[in-house]
C-alpha cells in the first residue's frame, strides 16, 4: 500500500476579485489522503480532512479499507510518528514498513523492527 497526502485549495466564484481589489482573507484549503493498491493502482482508501490534520494521524483509514492483509507500507515522512508504527503494528505486525525518518527524528523503539526497511 502507498499513501500519502495533497492539498486542495478552495476557492470560489469571487476569487479574482480578492486579487483584483487586493483583499487579504485568509485562505481556506484541505488535506486529501489516498491510500493505494501499489500491485493494481486502484485508490482503495480516500479521506478529505481539514488543513490541522496530520498525515500520520490518518493511517487508519487506508488500512481499514484493505481487504487483504498489508504486506508493504510505503509513506512520506510525515508517517514518521509512534502513532502510525503503533496502527499497522496492530493490523499487519509482518508488514514491512517502509518511511523516511523526518529530518529532526531520532532513533526510538519503534524504529528496531526487524522487518523495518529503510
Amino acid at each position: 500500500m502507498l499513501v500519502d497526502s495533497t492539498s486542495l485549495k478552495l476557492c470560489g466564484g469571487g476569487e479574482w476579485l480578492l486579487e483584483k481589489h487586493y483583499t487579504k482573507t485568509r485562505r481556506s484549503w484541505r488535506q486529501l489522503h489516498i491510500g493505494m493498491d501499489s500491485e493494481t493502482g486502484q485508490i482503495v482508501a480516500a479521506a478529505l480532512t481539514t488543513n490541522d490534520v496530520d498525515d500520520g494521524s490518518r493511517i487508519g483509514p487506508p488500512l481499514e479499507n484493505a481487504k487483504a492483509p498489508v504486506a508493504s507500507f510505503t509513506g512520506g515522512g510525515a508517517y514518521d510518528q509512534k502513532g502510525a508504527a503503533a496502527t499497522l503494528d496492530g493490523r499487519d505486525p509482518d508488514a514491512l514498513v517502509t518511511v523516511p525518518p523526518r529530518f529532526v527524528a531520532t532513533p526510538s523503539e519503534a524504529t528496531k523492527r526487524a522487518n523495518t526497511a529503510g
